[in-house]
């Protein structure tokens, strides 16, 4: 039986249980680094080696279709158990989502859902290691009671969004409470912990300061021992090397993502050479959010001079940082830290020259299996996880770019 691309979507797919093989033909596969004309054959919700042809149940035509791994998301913090949600995130490609802090509540018995191969995979953190006063306590208290959050107080807070780890004590109490609400990998920040000592009792950094640098690798080992990763949110290159001489796992942001008002801002965000070095000999991957900025500086006053000024010069920075890390091989993924799409995070990494096209869908593509590293994903060769979404274009050249994609497949199911 053979079937065209169009008609899967209304299909009920079931590869988990056939004892067939599906073969998706005349597509262009992505290997990594290009595409390849080729077919992928699922079976049990797994990409296997070309069988038999009596053993194929099933052919579907890809027409030509551009073939990649759906894309992940590695920092978000609104993805909710829902149909709707899991919707808005699979239609832009994005299968694998790391949400970096949240309350608990949305994900208490939520397991269920996120277990399936129709909806979107979720890793929550739950709520981050902080100082007390530290970010984001301001966030919640001050700013998001007024939105999402009517109501709650600071203790409400307390122990769910933000945990305070000021001691090793109140390191391993907040470490168990998080176990035990389900936590799959643990947030820590770090904010401009080259003033830490300045910053720590100053009620006028209330939100704007985080761990304690002289403490954090103890508290990385901490959460290490338990078997958990660590992801560590930092604002400048001290914070950035003082999370990778710890060993972190990830960093949800690099120096520079937020818009600046000033050229003076500049020089705490570059990259050294020491920096770089540590997040290579760690294996510490970088989650760029550069994207941020872009989106700060199209708020502000177009006409303001000094913004005008800044601009270029930070873009050049951001530039900088990224190809210094590629050079060193540390491994950049991108991540969006709101609501606009890996899409045109991908897309503003291009246009300022920070990232060819084919870096830009290979940062995309193999953020899965950081958020995920026990699976096979981001990949599509036999053994990975069947999982993939098409394009009419060569999604590195679209218009938008890497926007649109016409069909996905997520474990053998069709989405």
């Amino acid at each position: 039986m053979k079937v065209a691309l169009g008609s899967l979507l209304i299909l009920v797919a079931v590869e988990a249980a056939a004892t067939g093989v599906v073969a998706y033909e005349n597509g262009r596969i992505w290997t990594g680094s290009k595409f390849v004309e080729g077919s992928i054959f699922v079976a049990g919700g797994i990409i296997v080696d070309a069988p038999p042809p009596a053993r194929i149940e099933r052919r579907v035509d890809l027409a030509g279709a551009f073939v990649t791994p759906p894309f992940a998301e590695p920092h978000h913090h609104v993805t909710s158990p829902s149909a709707e949600a899991s919707a808005v995130f699979t239609a832009r490609g994005e299968f694998y989502v790391l949400n970096a802090t949240s309350i608990v509540e949305p994900f208490q018995d939520s397991e269920a859902f996120f277990a399936r191969p129709d909806t979107y995979d979720v890793l929550c953190a739950m709520g981050g290691l902080t100082l007390p006063g530290g970010h984001p306590e301001r966030l919640y208290v001050e700013v998001l009671t007024q939105y999402a959050y009517p109501g709650w107080t600071r203790e409400r807070f307390l122990g769910n969004a933000f945990h305070y780890a000021d001691s090793l004590p109140a390191t391993e109490a907040a470490l168990d409470l998080l176990e035990a609400q389900g936590a799959g990998i643990i947030k820590t920040y770090l904010l401009h912990s080259e003033e830490f000592a300045a910053r720590r009792d100053d009620p006028a950094y209330y939100g704007s300061k985080g761990l304690d640098p002289e403490l954090f690798a103890d508290i990385v080992r901490a959460i290490h021992k338990r078997n958990l990763r660590v992801i560590t949110h930092v604002e400048t290159e001290y914070d950035a090397r003082v999370a990778a001489r710890a060993g972190v796992d990830l960093l949800a942001h690099l120096p520079g993502y937020n818009p600046l008002t000033s050229v003076s801002e500049l020089a705490p965000l570059i990259l050294s050479d020491e920096t770089v070095a540590a997040l290579v000999g760690a294996g510490t991957a970088v989650i760029s959010t550069y994207g941020l900025a872009a989106a700060g500086y199209a708020r502000l006053d177009p006409g303001d001079e000094a913004l005008q000024a800044v601009r270029p010069q930070h873009y050049a920075l951001q530039r900088a940082n990224i190809q210094k890390l590629y050079s060193a091989g540390v491994t950049v993924l991108l991540g969006t830290d709101g609501f606009t799409g890996v899409a045109q995070e991908a897309a503003h990494h291009v246009e300022i020259g920070a990232m060819t096209p084919t870096q830009a869908l290979q940062a995309m593509t193999i953020g899965g299996r950081f958020i995920f590293p026990e699976r096979e994903l981001g990949c599509l060769h036999p053994g990975c996880e069947a999982s993939f979404i098409t394009f009419d274009e060569d999604p590195r050249y679209s218009n938008p770019r890497f926007a649109g994609p016409r069909f996905g497949l997520k474990q053998g199911v069709a989405l």
